[in-house]
């Protein structure tokens, strides 16, 4: 879980960052929470890619199908796929991960603005 965690959320940040920083570009600065909304959901739809099979792998390892991660991960891939590790569906995890991501980073982008122009 913890590289799972580590491996995701270095993508969800190599995403968000530079989409934030074209669509900056992009739009008027009216719009620029849209900006930030926009690259949340790339970020949290990118790091999903790895969330994805983690949670499918904790699952059956849950359900006592496997007793470890290599083998389930090797085992879903021989029986199922590389389409196996993606089992529960992009909608179980993005639903949560890109709503929390869309709003988590611009309000805390904000928060933080707002905190250095109050100091």
């Amino acid at each position: 879980m913890l590289l799972s965690s580590l491996g995701a959320s270095a993508i969800f940040v190599g995403v968000y960052e530079p989409t934030k920083q074209k669509l900056l570009k992009m739009f008027p600065e009216n719009l620029s929470a849209l900006a930030h909304f926009t690259a949340g959901a790339c970020g949290g739809i990118a790091a999903s890619l790895i969330r994805v099979p983690t949670e499918v792998v904790k699952q059956r390892m849950q359900t006592g199908q496997f007793t470890s991660a290599s083998a389930a991960v090797r085992l879903i891939a021989a029986k199922e796929g590389f389409k196996g590790l993606y089992a529960v569906g992009f909608s179980t995890v993005d639903n949560h991960t890109s709503s929390y991501f869309v709003s988590l980073f611009p309000i805390y982008k904000r928060n933080k603005l707002l905190l250095c122009c109050v100091s």
